[in-house]
């Protein structure tokens, strides 16, 4: 699990990973961009990504992400070599 502080403003910019990814806003407002679709989402949304799903998260205001990878190591992850 990962806990991301990210500013109004700021962007984690396009990404996937070799795990599922959930995402979950524990407080603050994000935009989620999955393939052209956006969602607001607020504290308590939860998303969920597939391995390889492409996404970006933009801050609408001050936010506290929270996204856990699993299982870990994904397949094909360059740690599981």
């Amino acid at each position: 699990a990962i806990a991301i502080n990210l500013p109004a403003g700021e962007l984690m910019q396009e990404h996937e990973t070799h795990e599922r990814a959930y995402l979950a806003i524990t407080a603050g407002r994000v935009e989620v961009d999955q393939g052209g679709e956006v969602a607001d989402a607020g504290p308590g949304f939860l998303a969920h990504f597939e391995p390889a799903e492409r996404r970006e998260i933009r801050a609408t205001e001050d936010a506290l992400v929270i996204l856990i990878l699993a299982p870990w190591p994904g397949e094909g992850h360059p740690s599981a070599a």
